[in-house]
């Protein structure tokens, strides 16, 4: 029996101010999911850049950000990092996720490194991204569509209780 991730302790980090809370958890959404909770505690306005490096072992395109989680302030790369930028206002709490389309959830434990923060100056938030880089967004459509519980999407599944849904709560392991 695989052990659980007993690692499935947070991963905090603080800096200036700002402290991001880094779960991962594989029942809270369709897919396992890491999920940040950032917060700050600055007497000003401040813009943040939070980077997390995805294991090199993982496909990239198995990568994906949910709708409702400020989904369009993450950047993927293909150097194996998402990043997520977002401007927190005194005492705002954020919370955002991005989902990893896996059949393995019982160590999702490499996931849990710490991730690095970083506060933006104007002249930062300004210049562009590295385009080069950037993933584009067609690239994790799918488990963007399957983290928001669209399932109807995944290759090879014909409805929601099809035995070829490696999502499905039909309670097989």
């Amino acid at each position: 029996m695989s052990q659980g991730s007993d690692s499935n302790e947070p991963v905090t980090v603080s800096k200036d101010g700002i402290t991001v809370k880094k779960t991962v958890t594989a029942e809270e959404f369709p897919v396992p999911a890491v999920v940040f909770l950032l917060a700050s505690n600055k007497p000003e306005p401040t813009h943040v850049r939070l980077t997390d490096q995805i294991p090199e072992s993982f496909p990239m395109e198995r990568v994906g950000f949910h709708p409702e989680f400020e989904s369009d302030q993450w950047t993927a790369y293909k150097d194996h990092r998402v990043e997520f930028e977002c401007g927190l206002d005194p005492g705002e709490e954020v919370k955002t996720v991005y989902g990893i389309r896996t059949d393995d959830t019982g160590d999702l434990s490499s996931f849990l490194i710490e991730p690095t923060l970083k506060e933006l100056s104007a002249k930062e938030q300004e210049e562009a991204a590295d385009i080069e880089g950037v993933l584009g967004p067609d690239n994790s459509q799918l488990v963007r569509d399957v983290l928001s519980g669209n399932r109807s999407s995944l290759p090879g599944v014909d409805g929601e209780d099809s035995p070829q849904d490696p999502l499905s709560d039909d309670g097989a392991d």
